[in-house]
């Protein structure tokens, strides 16, 4: 009667390892998911903060551009006006002219740099989060079939009979 009780002890054992192993499994998936959201949540974070940064950088750009305009345009006024030229003159209104304009054309290029680095960077932090948004959602299925009654049941029944 000790080797009965003995034997079906061990198999009620084995089937609740085989239980327990499937718990973990489960946590894993389930621990491999959440650290996928992490990531997601992290790349979300680090997208806004480098926007902040792109956005902070190009104003500071665009600052130094205007002043290095003001100080041209008053360089040229000085030179101008030295060599007897006034501000009423054609060719004064002409080379002051083009320089706003050369200034507006880098203001220009700073702004349309800017837009694509934006859009780079948002792009790039979407495909990264759907891929991680992905990955946990694999994960979590992974979890949710990773415990399966039956495989328990058939488990413990092929140990009765066997």
């Amino acid at each position: 009667m000790g080797g009965i009780v003995s034997s079906a002890g061990g198999k009620v054992s084995s089937a609740l390892s085989a239980f327990g192993s499937q718990k973990s499994s489960r946590d894993y998936y389930s621990a491999l998911a959440q650290d996928a959201d992490y990531q997601a949540a992290y790349v979300q974070e680090a997208a806004l903060r480098q926007g902040t940064y792109l956005l902070k950088s190009a104003a500071e750009r665009s600052r130094d551009l205007y002043k290095e305009y003001r100080q041209m345009a008053a360089a040229q006024k000085t030179t101008l006006a030295a060599s007897g030229l006034t501000n009423n003159s054609a060719t004064v209104q002409n080379i002051l002219k083009n320089t706003r304009l050369s200034a507006m054309l880098d203001e220009e290029t700073l702004r349309s740099n800017l837009q694509d680095a934006l859009f780079e960077n948002d792009t790039s932090a979407a495909a990264r989060i759907r891929a991680l948004n992905v990955t946990a959602s694999q994960y979590r299925r992974a979890a949710k079939n990773s415990f399966s009654p039956w495989t328990v049941g058939s488990t413990l029944l092929g140990w009765l009979n066997g």
